[in-house]
């Protein structure tokens, strides 16, 4: 994890009685959950937390409200978890979460799936023509079950470009026809499918890489469509290299080949993609809970 982006994110903390505590680093968060001295939560708005296992000794007032106003400092600069780059501590305490609520009857809720995403956009074999922009032009869906690991669901959802045109490049790339895109739906539209359909405004959502959120995020801002994602999102390659103990982040391919994984249908299409991302987080899945119950 490369916290020196943001050395003063805080994860929030309460005590075994639930009384609330001050914040401590997303690295020392992490080991007391891998101590058991810890369990990751969310509260009923989605927030993340960890309650300590055990009931720590008092702090005297005078550095309590010292520690508090240095808390305070250092919330007033904190960006959101989804901002970071390198998220590999965080994104393993959000799993842990998952994982731990799906094993204490929780996982019926929001956080009892969590939503793989891959998105396809208009590309070119060298810089973007005068007046075009890379566009989402199809989003790939499959939704993974926390408490089993199993692959749920898989879709794809073609979006109309707006403001670009499928180049013969993109089509030999991803497949994807402009006449196929051009049956689309606005992407305004395929946000709001997003939410509609997997409640991903409120569910933990995961993609292999950086790029599918980055993507949204640019293109909701030049549309002015409203976000479909909430917070909590789990970087696939990122996470995957910390917990494999990889020495670096590797593609997809490679990524199923060490895992001894299959590789099903077409590369650089969304649904494919996804559901091959999702088989990876099956996977992680797996490897976490063995490692928390061990």
């Amino acid at each position: 994890m490369t916290s020196q982006h943001h050395p003063r994110m805080r994860v929030h903390v309460v005590d075994s009685q639930g009384c609330h505590l001050e914040p401590c680093t997303v690295a020392k968060a992490r080991a007391l959950v891998e101590k058991k001295k810890a369990v990751p939560r969310y509260d009923e708005t989605g927030a993340f937390y960890i309650q300590l296992t055990y009931q720590p000794p008092p702090v005297p007032a005078q550095r309590v409200r010292k520690r508090r106003r240095r808390s305070a400092i250092r919330a007033a600069r904190t960006l959101p978890p989804a901002r970071w780059a390198g998220q590999a501590d965080w994104q393993q305490l959000m799993l842990d979460a998952m994982l731990h609520q799906a094993a204490n009857g929780g996982g019926a809720g929001h956080l009892g799936q969590l939503v793989v995403i891959d998105v396809e956009s208009t590309c070119w074999d060298a810089a973007p023509p005068a007046g075009e922009e890379n566009e989402i032009i199809e989003i790939g869906v499959c939704v993974v079950d926390v408490a089993s690991g199993d692959r749920l669901a898989r879709d794809s959802i073609l979006v109309r470009p707006e403001r670009s045109r499928v180049s013969p490049f993109c089509t030999a790339l991803t497949s994807l026809t402009p006449e196929q895109v051009a049956a689309g739906v606005p992407f305004a539209e395929a946000c709001a499918m997003l939410r509609e359909r997997y409640s991903t405004h409120q569910r933990v959502w995961a993609s292999y890489g950086d790029y599918d959120r980055r993507q949204f995020e640019i293109q909701c801002v030049r549309r002015a469509v409203e976000y479909p994602f909430g917070p909590g999102h789990i970087n696939v390659k990122n996470l995957l290299a910390t917990v494999c103990g990889l020495p670096w982040e590797v593609g997809m391919r490679e990524a199923m080949e060490s895992l001894a994984l299959p590789l099903e249908g077409a590369q650089h299409r969304g649904v494919d993609d996804a559901w091959n991302t999702g088989l990876l987080v099956s996977a992680l899945i797996g490897r976490r809970r063995a490692r928390l119950l061990a």
